[in-house]
C-alpha cells in the first residue's frame, strides 16, 4: 500500500505526519502506541468507583435542554440508566454528541464516572460504535496539533489491512524464542485483543530492535577485520619522553588503560575502543598519548570535541609541547577565520599538519587528510552516528577512540557497542579533594553570597551556572545568566571581578573570558552550560548552579566536576526553584554520592537511554520500543544469537540472509561505503 492510497490522508495530514518523522507506510506501522485505553470492560452502574474510567451500557431516558452560560460556554444534560440504576450525563461545550443520542436507544459510552450528592455523573463520555466488537483496547499515540487520535488510528488500520509485511528475522530464532511472525506482531501491538497480545508483540519487537542495532554494529566491525592503516610502531621512546614532561605521574588505572590503547594501536586491525571514565579521571592525557603515538609513526590524528571552548582548551594546553616534539598542530573551529581555515585545510590535505583539535568543522565535506590514522571523539554521546562516521571515513580504517565521562554500566555498554572494546578509568588522580554537595532553596542566596566572598578572599575562584542566557517571558522563575550576572555585580564590591560567558558570544570574547578565568584575573565566572565539559581551572573551588532542577543528573555531575581539581576543599551548591518530590529525590542522590556510575544509572532510569546515550540525535539509531535498562533479559538472548550468527556468517553473505541483511543496513540509512558502514 502506498502512503497516498490511505483514505483521509491528504496533503495537510501528510505534512503533519512528516513533522512527526512519518513519511511512509513503514513509518506509520512503526509509530507504536505509548499507552492503551481499556474500553473492553462493561462497568455496571452499581459497581462504579469514582474517578475510574470504564465503558457503560446505557439507555437514554430523558434529554434536557442545552443551557448557555454567557461567555462561559454551554451544557447539555441527559438522564440515562440500565437495569434499575440511574445516572446523569453532562456534556460541556459539545452540543453535537448529545444531539446524536436518541431517547429510548441504548448506547456504549466510555468515560470517567463521579458520584455527586449520591448520584452517578458521567462528564463528556465518548460514544462508541453500537457493536460489542467496539469493546476492546484502543491504542493511544503521540500526535501533534491538527492530527487527532482517531485519524492516526484509521491510517494505521488501513496500513495493516493492505500491506504485506515480510519477515526479517532468521526463522530459527523465531522458533527458538517462540516469537510470532512480524505481520501478526504489528496487528497485535496496534489492535490488540487483550493485554496478553500487547506483551507478546512487545517482546518480539524489543528483540527486533536490539537485533538490528547489535547486528549493524557487528557487521561494521566484521567489515573492518583485516583492514588497517598498517601496524603503528610499537616503539615508545617519544611517548615516554612526552610523559616525562608532564607535571604529574599517571595513576595505576591510567597506566593500565594506556597499555590497552597502545596494544590496539600496534595491532594489524583498527582500534575501536571506548574510554569510559568519571569526571576528572584523566581521559584527555591518554587521548594525547594516542595522538603522539600515531604521529610519531607517520599518521595524522584528530580530536573531535563537543564545543569550541573544549577544543580550544585542549589545543592551548598541549600544542606548544607537541610542537616541541616536532609535530605540526592545528585548531579548526566553525568560528576560525576563513583564510586561516583554508590554510589549515590545505595543510591537513597535504599531510603538513600532523595533529588537529576541532569541533564539527572537522566533519565538513571539504575537509580531507593525507594519512588519517587516528580519530578521537571527546564526549561521544554528544555526537550522532552519522557525525562520528563522517569524520572516520576521511581516513582508511583509522584507529578509533571514543571517550565518555557519562559512565554507562558495562553490560549496557557492551550491548550498545557490540564488539567495541571498553576501557574504564576507575581511579581519580591523587591529591583531588572530595566535593561537598549542598541542595538549597533560592531563599539561601544571601548566605551563599557571603560564603562566596569568603572563598574569594581566601584566593579561590567560583563558577555560577544558569540554564538560560537571558530571561524568558514565559517563566521568570528560571534564572538567566544575564540576570544573575547583574545581581552579582550589584551585590559584590568592585574589587571582585565578574565575567559573563555564554554561547552567543564571539569566539575571541569567549577565549578572552576563559583566559582571564584561567589566569585568576576573574574571581567569578557566570556562565551557561558551555563550561559543562573540559574546562579545567584547579583554583576554582565553588560551583553554584541556579535552577538545578532543570538539569539532568549526568549534567549536574559534569558541572560539579569543574571544581575539586586542585588541592582545595570544594563545594557544589544546587539552588532549586522547585520542591517537588521528584526534585528532592534527584538532589538527595547528588548529595549522597559523587560516583558517576551510580548517578548515570539513575539518570538512565529517569531520562531514558536515548537521551543519556545520545541515540536520539540526528543520524542516529532510535529504539521504537526497546529499553536498555528494562529489557536486559531479552538483550542477553540477542547477544547469544548474534554471537552464533556472526560466527557462522561474519558478513551476512549467505543466501538465506538477504531480508534482514537489508534491514540491518537500513539502520544506517541503507548505505555501506567502501570503507565502513555509515
Amino acid at each position: 500500500m502506498k502512503f497516498s492510497d490511505i483514505k483521509g490522508l491528504g496533503p495537510k495530514k501528510a505534512s503533519l505526519l512528516r513533522e512527526m518523522g512519518i513519511t511512509d507506510v513503514d513509518g506509520l506501522l512503526d509509530h507504536f502506541p505509548y499507552d492503551y485505553e481499556d474500553k473492553s470492560r462493561l462497568v455496571p452502574l452499581s459497581e462504579v468507583i469514582p474517578g475510574q474510567s470504564g465503558t457503560f451500557h446505557l439507555q437514554i431516558l430523558e434529554k434536557g435542554p442545552t443551557r448557555y452560560w454567557g461567555g462561559k460556554g454551554r451544557t447539555t444534560q441527559l438522564n440515562a440508566g440500565w437495569e434499575g440504576e440511574i445516572c446523569k450525563i453532562v456534556y460541556f461545550g459539545d452540543i453535537y454528541t448529545p444531539r446524536s443520542l436518541k431517547v429510548d436507544e441504548v448506547y456504549y459510552l466510555y468515560g470517567k464516572a463521579q458520584r455527586e450528592g449520591g448520584k452517578i455523573v458521567l462528564y463528556n463520555p465518548e460514544v462508541l460504535p453500537n457493536d460489542p466488537s467496539s469493546l476492546r483496547l484502543y491504542p493511544k499515540y503521540h500526535t501533534i496539533r491538527g492530527l487527532r487520535q482517531k485519524e492516526i488510528q484509521s491510517f494505521i488500520h488501513q496500513a495493516l489491512q493492505h500491506t504485506q509485511i515480510p519477515e526479517i528475522l532468521p526463522q530459527e530464532y523465531l522458533n527458538r524464542h517462540g516469537f510470532i511472525n512480524r505481520g501478526e506482531a504489528y496487528r497485535m501491538i496496534h489492535e490488540p485483543n487483550g493485554f496478553a497480545e500487547i506483551l507478546e508483540s512487545r517482546r518480539r519487537f524489543v528483540y527486533e530492535d536490539f537485533f538490528r542495532f547489535g547486528a549493524a554494529l557487528r557487521l561494521r566491525k566484521a567489515s573492518e577485520r583485516g583492514q588497517s592503516v598498517g601496524a603503528v610502531s610499537t616503539g615508545r621512546q617519544m611517548l615516554n619522553a612526552f610523559l616525562a614532561r608532564q607535571p604529574y605521574s599517571l595513576t595505576g588505572a591510567q597506566l593500565r588503560v594506556l597499555e590497552e590503547i597502545m596494544g590496539d594501536m600496534a595491532s594489524p586491525e583498527p582500534m575501536n575502543r571506548l574510554l569510559q571514565g568519571d569526571v576528572g579521571s584523566g581521559k584527555t592525557i591518554l587521548a594525547i598519548c594516542a595522538m603522539v603515538q600515531a604521529a610519531q609513526a607517520g599518521y595524522q590524528g584528530v580530536l573531535l570535541a563537543p564545543t569550541e571552548v573544549v577544543a580550544r582548551q585542549h589545543y592551548e594546553k598541549y600544542h606548544q609541547l607537541l610542537e616541541e616534539f616536532g609535530f605540526s598542530v592545528g585548531l579548526l573551529l566553525g568560528a576560525t577565520p576563513a583564510e586561516e581555515k583554508m590554510q589549515s585545510k590545505e595543510a591537513m590535505a597535504k599531510g603538513d599538519m600532523h595533529l588537529v583539535f576541532g569541533t564539527h568543522a572537522l566533519i565538513q565535506e571539504d575537509v580531507s587528510f593525507h594519512r588519517l590514522g587516528l580519530v578521537i571523539t571527546d564526549e561521544q554521546h554528544r555526537f550522532g552516528v552519522k557525525q562520528r562516521s563522517a569524520l572516520i571515513q576521511k581516513g582508511l580504517y583509522p584507529d578509533v577512540l571514543v571517550m565518555s565521562a557519562t559512565p554507562i554500566p558495562r553490560t549496557l555498554t557492551l550491548t550498545i557497542y557490540g564488539d567495541l572494546e571498553v576501557s574504564v578509568l576507575d581511579e581519580l588522580p591523587s591529591g583531588r579533594q572530595p566535593i561537598q554537595t549542598h541542595a538549597l532553596s533560592l531563599s539561601y542566596q544571601k548566605r551563599i553570597f557571603d560564603f562566596m566572598q569568603r572563598e574569594i578572599e581566601a584566593g579561590r575562584q567560583i563558577y555560577v551556572v544558569c540554564p538560560l542566557i537571558a530571561d524568558s517571558e514565559r517563566d521568570l522563575r528560571v534564572h538567566s545568566a544575564q540576570r544573575v550576572y547583574d545581581r552579582l555585580q550589584s551585590h559584590f564590591p568592585r574589587q571582585i571581578s565578574i565575567g559573563l560567558l555564554h554561547g552567543r558570544q564571539h569566539t575571541e570574547e569567549k577565549k578572552s573570558l576563559l583566559d582571564r578565568f584561567h589566569s585568576g584575573d576573574l574571581d567569578i565566572l557566570v556562565s551557561t552550560t558551555v563550561v559543562e565539559v573540559g574546562v579545567d581551572v584547579p583554583n576554582a573551588s565553588v560551583m553554584l548552579i541556579y535552577n538545578a532542577e532543570r538539569f539532568g543528573l549526568a549534567q549536574l555531575h559534569q558541572l560539579r566536576g569543574r571544581v575539586g581539581r586542585g588541592s582545595h576543599a570544594s563545594h557544589c551548591i544546587l539552588l532549586c526553584g522547585s520542591n517537588s518530590s521528584g526534585v528532592r529525590e534527584r538532589m538527595k542522590l547528588m548529595q549522597e554520592t559523587t560516583d558517576g556510575f551510580v548517578i548515570a544509572q539513575r539518570d538512565l532510569e529517569l531520562r531514558g537511554s536515548g537521551e543519556v546515550l545520545g541515540t536520539m540525535q540526528h543520524g542516529s539509531i532510535s529504539m521504537r520500543i526497546g529499553d536498555f535498562d528494562r529489557d536486559q533479559e531479552i538483550i542477553e538472548k540477542v547477544k547469544e544469537d548474534l554471537d552464533e550468527l556472526f560466527h557462522l556468517d561474519p558478513l551476512l553473505e549467505r543466501g538465506d540472509h538477504p531480508l534482514y541483511r537489508e534491514y540491518i543496513y537500513s539502520v544506517f540509512e541503507g548505505k555501506m561505503s567502501d570503507k565502513r558502514l555509515n
